[in-house]
């Protein structure tokens, strides 16, 4: 009888062993957030084989793998996804007289690591192209195409359309009239670009054009409208009755609520209190920025809150851009303020505006709009976590902020079935973090593994 015991023991035992999987990487004792419901689940083991998820179990042990990472219960998130970027930004600091026309292919691969330097290191393994000239769409795609686990994965909206008004700027392309722009969209169609970026310099019959076509298209669409200092220019609510719904730019939002007389205030504000600082003209924009939030507390608040309820109802999204701004006035972690001269009244003027555009933005959070991360500048990684720590220092939880920074992005470009969570059958990209950022907003700044299509980023 005990031999007939040790008999089935050890047959059950060898069963046991080859019933084991082998992957080529599974993550043990991991604590696992799920983003959709903001949960931390602890003592979680991640099995990857060909860069997707293929298990996420409690304390499993019936794998192994080629290579095993214990998590030591450290936190393990989603890679995090800007959906708003300009390349010329990493290329060479937004000057476009320092770069090609066109992207030659003998210096593809360089500038496919400049961008990817710009993003990679830092935990963003998705970026979503807004704007460059549009000699470089072709290029870009065929980044898209040859996905790597050592390059950021890339989208691109090609150039953002505008329509034709005698003003020239190589990250944008110039529609003359409807019939123009629908063949635009045609062409970009035919050519894979999934995604579309409708410029505040786009008017009205053009704007309607490009929504009627991409719509039955099935194409995404985001619009920077609004613009700056030009009430004829079209606002939010008018693109929301064209059908749009994606929206970037929380930090010039008030602009979509102004009448001339309200610029003449702001520019009159705004050169009492910062007239004299010298700076680059792009850097003072922002500061001009800050005042519009002023303007819009002290005199359309109201307005501004119904624009915001609208789009709420509307079921709309928006990126955020809040980083850049906030860089361009104060220090951040990775280096001093763009303008450093500002005095010490000046400097407190403008973080008093930030705080009340923060106020707004936490305003938004709460009206249940879908806020995603777009920096919208370099350096792009760096940003996108300064962005990620203001919302939560400015009291958005932690869990909020990783879904901002993940799955929203992911929603609104049309790839979550992808990406923007750790899911069964989903992309392996995700972030081991040494210290939890839910613990403390600076730890988003502290060390982290991060990995990219199951491989381990060095």
């Amino acid at each position: 009888m005990k031999k007939i015991a040790l008999q089935l023991f050890i047959l059950l035992t060898v069963l046991g062993c080859t019933d084991k999987k082998v992957y080529d990487l599974i993550i043990t004792h991991a604590t696992v957030l799920d983003v959709d419901s903001g949960k931390l689940v602890k003592n979680q083991t991640i099995c990857i084989q060909n860069g997707i998820i293929q298990e996420i179990n409690f304390n499993s042990t019936r794998s192994n793998g080629k290579k095993v990472i214990d998590a030591k219960n450290k936190l393990v998130t989603p890679s995090l996804i800007d959906t708003h970027i300009h390349p010329i930004s990493e290329f060479a600091d937004g000057n476009y007289d320092l770069v090609p026309d066109t992207i030659p292919s003998d210096s593809s691969a360089y500038y496919r690591e400049n961008l990817t330097d710009g993003y990679l290191p830092d935990g963003i393994t998705t970026v979503l192209m807004m704007g460059h000239p549009d000699s470089w769409t072709e290029e870009f795609l065929k980044w898209k195409n040859d996905s790597s686990s050592k390059h950021v994965d890339v989208y691109t909206c090609g150039g953002a359309l505008a329509t034709e008004d005698g003003h020239t700027y190589k990250g944008h392309h110039r529609v003359l009239n409807p019939s123009v722009a629908r063949q635009k969209i045609l062409e970009y169609h035919l050519k894979g670009i999934e995604h579309l970026k409708l410029y505040w310099r786009l008017k009205a019959p053009e704007f309607e054009s490009i929504v009627s076509i991409a719509d039955s298209l099935d194409m995404k669409m985001f619009a920077h409208s609004g613009g700056f200092f030009d009430p004829s220019q079209l606002t939010v609510l008018e693109a929301l009755d064209f059908g749009m719904r994606s929206f970037e730019h929380i930090a010039i939002l008030p602009c979509s609520v102004f009448e001339s007389e309200d610029w003449e205030i702001i520019h009159a504000k705004y050169q009492s209190n910062f007239g004299e600082v010298e700076g680059d003209p792009n850097q003072l924009s922002l500061l001009y920025i800050l005042e519009t939030f002023k303007h819009a507390e002290e005199h359309k608040k109201d307005e501004l809150l119904q624009l915001i309820d609208t789009m709420a109802l509307a079921n709309c999204d928006i990126s955020t851009t809040i980083g850049w701004v906030y860089k361009t006035f104060h220090p951040t972690f990775f280096g001093p303020a763009k303008i450093d001269n500002l005095s010490q009244d000046q400097f407190q003027r403008c973080l008093d505006n930030f705080d009340i555009m923060m106020d707004y933005v936490k305003y938004i959070y709460q009206s249940g709009i879908p806020i995603r991360i777009g920096s919208d500048t370099n350096p792009g990684g760096k940003l996108v976590l300064l962005e990620m720590k203001l919302l939560m220092e400015y009291g958005i939880p932690a869990k909020d902020v990783f879904r901002i920074a993940t799955l929203h992005g992911a929603i609104a470009m049309g790839i979550e079935d992808e990406i923007g969570s750790l899911e069964v059958d989903k992309k392996a990209n995700m972030l081991i973090w040494d210290k939890s950022p839910f613990k403390e907003p600076s730890n988003l700044t502290a060390g982290k593994i991060i990995i990219k299509d199951g491989i381990i980023f060095n």
